[in-house]
């Protein structure tokens, strides 16, 4: 019937411990976060071997093989070095989940990307070179599309960008605060699972829509017990109370019940009691106002320790537990990375231009989901803002630094942002359709919710970030210009007023 009867001493074991074994994989990781994982990983280290290879196929236009890729290795590596440290630092914030899952993706996110970037400083230059012959002999034309226009256009209309990057902010938070989140993970398995569907039926033959156990120590006296069982089922909410009283009569005595019958429902001094709730997760307020007199209850009715658990009672402290968390997460990533760009870049106005960008864009991302029913699975917002910023934080310093390089170089900041998208943006289209499509198959073909959920949202977040760099930024980088040269060490300047 319940997973404690047919387990008995073993299962009771498993309930004292406040989680059924099926329940252990919702603090642990949610079932697919390993799949996610590897593939963000895969998709976020290659945007270093991308920045790296693409500057040295320009530099090889004006240049010897290895005069060419000593030229792009010293030029990005200040934009692999600081996009590396800023992933990492989005990745441990994870860490600062209450939950398990955060320690264990965001360290393992954070260790390939150091392996990543060593091996994309050390190893990758000497295998491009080694292996050009190669490379060109199996080398064919690849669609180039051309960005050279963008970086002016925007740059000529940046206020008017500005402005709209604006509303659209606003639209995007109003639409992000419609969202409302999901903490029950069960409801993200494919409805056809056979477990599945037996408990969806066995909760529409008893008239249930959670069930829940009652621990009880203590249980010598059998007839206290039932009056507990009676007084429970008499609760407002509680549709049915089962127990060892339930099917032995109180009365009778121990002798007369077999062992195997009493091993089922007692351990030591300790029995159980299994209730079926009429309310279910979607119906909190009524759901703990059930959970709060259960446990009154109990602790008025029985003289020793009593606890209350089962995988609702789990996914409701597993909600309180994560109150907060994406707030501390967000400001430990934001913080961590406005850091390190304001040591790399020397400057404080420079990180919270690459911020707020990023910001937006991890914002209309979120808010997108109000379009698309307007749930979504907690993990999925706890996780996505650290993930999405240590991810594409990566476009805006990549084209920053190659702004800061031409600005240098020319001392004019339209022709600088002109250069800098034309020879930039190649590389994060790369490298955003490239976390794209390492996460959107996962998106459309996983039948596990919160799989499809997380990595669905992790494509868009690619898409949306390219956008916001690419059209956004740059205008952000040119009006800033000014401000930019106050408050940042060696900022080159803007010479050319008249143009």
């Amino acid at each position: 019937m319940m997973e404690l009867q047919r387990t008995g001493v073993a299962g009771l074991d498993q309930l004292i411990g406040g989680i059924p074994r099926g329940s252990r994989n919702l603090i642990y990781g949610p079932p697919g976060t390993g799949k996610t994982v590897f593939a963000m990983q895969f998709a976020v280290t290659m945007d270093y071997a991308l920045f790296l290879y693409h500057r040295f196929e320009e530099e090889r236009a004006h240049a010897a093989t290895e005069d060419a890729m000593a030229v792009a290795t010293a030029a990005t590596f200040k934009s692999i070095a600081s996009a590396a440290l800023t992933t990492i630092a989005g990745f441990l914030a994870l860490s600062a989940m209450h939950l398990g899952f955060g320690k264990d993706m965001g360290f393992t996110l954070a260790r390939g990307v150091v392996f990543a970037m060593a091996g994309v400083v050390t190893i990758l230059p000497g295998l491009l070179v080694d292996f050009r012959p190669i490379i060109e002999r199996v080398s064919h034309r690849v669609p180039r599309f051309d960005f050279s226009r963008l970086g002016e256009a925007v740059a000529r209309h940046a206020w008017p960008i500005i402005a709209i990057a604006v509303v659209v902010l606003a639209a995007a938070s109003w639409a992000y605060g419609r969202v409302s989140l999901s903490y029950d993970l069960t409801q993200s398995l494919p409805k056809d699972l056979p477990s599945v569907k037996a408990d969806d039926r066995i909760a529409e033959a008893f008239d249930r829509a959670s069930t829940m156990y009652l621990v009880v120590e203590g249980a010598d006296d059998v007839a206290r017990l039932d009056a507990l069982r009676e007084r429970l089922s008499r609760l407002e909410g509680v549709n049915r109370v089962f127990g060892y009283t339930a099917l032995v009569d109180p009365r009778l005595p121990d002798e007369f019940v077999p062992a195997s019958a009493r091993e089922a429902f007692f351990s030591d001094d300790r029995t159980y009691l299994t209730l079926d709730l009429a309310y279910g997760l979607d119906d909190t307020a009524r759901l703990d106002a059930t959970l709060d007199a259960i446990r009154a209850e109990a602790k008025r009715s029985w003289p020793a320790t009593t606890y209350l658990t089962g995988q609702t009672v789990l996914t409701r402290d597993m909600e309180h537990a994560s109150e907060g968390d994406a707030d501390r997460i967000n400001l430990l990533s934001v913080a961590a990375i406005l850091l390190i760009v304001a040591v790399a870049f020397r400057s404080v106005a420079v990180p919270l231009a690459l911020l707020g960008c990023i910001q937006l864009a991890i914002l209309v991302n979120q808010g997108l989901e109000a379009l698309s029913g307007g749930k979504l699975i907690f993990v999925a917002a706890l996780a996505i803002g650290a993930i999405q910023l240590g991810a594409t934080v990566d476009y805006a310093i990549l084209l920053t630094t190659r702004y800061e390089e031409e600005l240098g170089r020319l001392g004019d900041r339209i022709r600088a942002i002109h250069i800098a998208v034309a020879e930039s943006s190649q590389s994060i289209l790369v490298s955003a359709s490239t976390m794209f499509a390492a996460t959107i198959s996962l998106a459309v073909l996983s039948r596990v919710g919160i799989l499809s959920k997380l990595s669905g949202l992790i494509a868009r977040g690619a898409v949306t970030s390219f956008a916001v760099i690419l059209l956004v930024l740059p205008a952000v980088l040119v009006v800033g210009q000014p401000l930019y040269e106050r408050l940042s060490v060696g900022w080159p300047k803007h010479v050319k007023r008249g143009r």
